[in-house]
């Protein structure tokens, strides 16, 4: 038998300023701002919140596309 303990409070993913414009800068870069996509920030919870707590970070979706 499994117990389930269900946590109801969660933190949001805060990113931390000087890292994301860093990774924005270094992306730039290596695959040019044309390849890169601003999107307004989501509602949602992720575990990443928690890593953050500790140490700062910067969360970001990494997504590929082939046009032919």
């Amino acid at each position: 038998m499994a117990k389930i303990k269900i946590l109801k409070d969660g933190m949001p993913v805060y990113n931390n300023p000087y890292i994301t414009d860093l990774l924005i800068s270094s992306m730039n870069k290596v695959i040019g701002k044309k390849n890169i996509v601003i999107t307004e920030p989501a509602l949602g919870l992720e575990d990443f919140s928690w890593y953050q707590s500790v140490v700062p970070g910067v969360f970001f979706s990494l997504g590929t596309r082939n046009e032919d």
